[in-house]
């Protein structure tokens, strides 16, 4: 009777979750709720292990709550009246840790301009939110709204408290505040009755800004950047308000000095000035002459001459609109002073001549203007005449044709390879030997002074020697008697004089007795332009 209750006795364990978990996940903190559906006479003992270290509950459903994350063994085992103890059963739980998640609409944001924070926490039901906006303000919201009143950077963070957890470690991100910034000016400072002036607002903050302008003279504008004209001439002061969200408006500081001139006033030259006040040594010589002007006039023209340099030929004409604050830029072009070879600088006087022209038709000098000369000194740097590099690439090209000629004539086959020498001149030097009796030997040496004043008392040997219709070649570079250290040699210590058996590129490097870094390179692929096999000696 006893084996047959147990054979039929069986348990069914069903775990039962609260509503708070989403798609089936299980959280810290969350209550679980077992449901135990086992068939079976009256006084079944239960004994239930979480598998978390806590105490075994007894009863036949149990709640129970985990604290920490991880995948756990819950075991439960039934003694059955007359039966003993069945077979336990098992099951595995993952609870999940709740790790806070935080952002926001944006990373930099102005003062008072409102910003959205997101929370994407993801926990059991119940869970608590304390947001710290870094400013001394806080939040329970979940996803809190808030603008800041002051700057510059504001650390925000997040605690959540989890229900039967407590509070987690925060989670903080990082608000950039900006100042707002009033700025503005006007396209010109000095105008005329009747005249439209424009305004510039240049000033930094969010967009949804609004604007207030007051001219000085009773007439307002809500536009961001408006013109405006004055009907009578005076001194006005011109104010910009900005109002931007949850702060107090801002102005700007100073305000915008305007002066208004009658309808016409007899126009005037205040000053002439000329930058830089050298040119020459980049091999530009364009130079801007700046002009201060008064009062209302049609256009300025400009004229420039020199002793030395004669007339040059002046900019196009400028109107009073094509100035700022009533200065005109001009850009002129001196002519290219003689070459010299020491490019020795000098100074030339500039004689300027600007003309004014007035606007108003009743002025007596409206078709000649009103006249202002200035003499300016200015520095030129004379550029290197040019048939000096053709001169120096003649000289090379004759060199080079003549030591062509010469071989070419005497027949004299090159020793394979050819110095490539680091020295100012740069060229790479052929190595070539005469044809003489004797063993099959060749033999020459090089005087690096002849190259380059640099090397000046250093020799370079190179010695050929052919054996079994194979030419093997050995080199070595000679110091001046005083030159005391070590060569190196494709990266390797040798002594000067030492003959090295050569192959490929040698690259040579040593000091002199100044600590100058001197190098050569020795080139041994270079074809043979003759054939051994029809010579028995080479020798320098």
């Amino acid at each position: 009777m006893k084996s047959l209750f147990s054979v039929c006795f069986s348990l069914l364990i069903i775990l039962a979750v609260d509503s708070s978990g989403a798609d089936g996940k299980i959280y810290i903190g969350q209550e679980i709720n077992f449901k135990n559906n086992t068939k079976g006479p009256e006084g079944v003992k239960w004994e239930w292990d979480f598998g978390d270290g806590s105490s075994k509950d007894s009863r036949r459903e149990p709640v129970h709550i985990y604290k920490k994350s991880g995948s756990y063994e819950v075991e439960v085992t039934a003694e059955v009246p007359g039966v003993g103890k069945l077979p336990s059963k098992k099951k595995k739980i993952v609870i999940l840790g709740v790790t806070p998640q935080i952002d926001s609409d944006s990373k930099e944001v102005f003062l008072g301009q409102e910003i959205k924070f997101t929370n994407t926490t993801e926990g059991p039901a119940g869970m608590e939110w304390a947001w710290d906006f870094g400013d001394g303000e806080t939040s329970t919201e979940k996803e809190p709204v808030h603008y800041y009143k002051s700057a510059p950077k504001k650390p925000v963070s997040l605690v959540v408290n989890v229900p039967n957890v407590g509070s987690l470690s925060p989670k903080q991100i990082t608000i950039q505040v900006k100042k707002i910034e009033i700025q503005a000016k006007s396209k010109l400072d000095i105008t005329r009755a009747g005249k439209t002036i424009g305004f510039i607002n240049n000033s930094i903050g969010p967009n949804d800004m609004e604007w207030e302008w007051d001219f000085g003279d009773g007439a307002k504008s809500t536009e961001k950047e408006p013109t405006h004209s004055y009907d009578k001439p005076g001194d006005f002061q011109v104010t910009l308000k900005g109002t931007a969200p949850n702060i107090a408006p801002l102005l700007l500081d100073p305000p915008l000095a305007i002066k208004v001139t009658p309808f016409y006033v007899t126009p005037k030259i205040s000053k002439i000035i000329i930058e830089p006040k050298e040119l020459g040594e980049d091999g530009n010589y364009t130079a801007r002459v700046i002009v201060n002007t008064e009062g209302t006039y049609s256009n300025l023209r400009l004229g420039v001459s020199a002793e030395l340099l004669g007339a040059i030929k002046p900019p196009p004409a400028q109107k009073m609109e094509d100035s700022s604050s009533n200065e005109h830029t001009f850009l002129i072009t001196l002519p290219n002073p003689e070459p010299s070879i020491s490019q020795e600088a000098f100074t030339e006087e500039l004689k300027i001549s600007a003309v004014i022209f007035p606007d108003n038709p009743e002025d007596e000098k409206k078709d000649v203007g009103y006249v202002k000369e200035s003499t300016l000194g200015i520095t030129l740097i004379p550029q290197k005449p040019g048939w000096l590099i053709y001169a120096y690439l003649l000289a090379v090209c004759l060199t080079i044709a003549l030591i062509a000629l010469l071989v070419a004539r005497s027949k004299r086959p090159l020793i394979p390879g050819y110095i490539m020498n680091f020295g100012s001149d740069g060229d790479d030097y052929y190595m070539s030997s005469s044809r003489v009796g004797g063993p099959k030997k060749g033999y020459i040496r090089v005087d690096l002074g002849k190259l380059d004043s640099q090397y000046a008392g250093y020799t370079f040997d190179v010695q050929a020697e052919r054996n079994a219709r194979k030419l093997s070649i050995s080199c070595s570079v000679h110091a001046p008697a005083d030159v005391v250290g070590d060569l190196d040699v494709n990266g390797q210590y040798e002594t000067f004089g030492k003959m090295i058996r050569s192959s490929g590129v040698m690259s040579f490097e040593w000091r002199d007795e100044d600590g100058k870094l001197m190098s050569l390179r020795y080139d041994t692929a270079q074809e043979d332009n003759y054939d051994y096999d029809d010579y028995d000696d080479y020798q320098n």
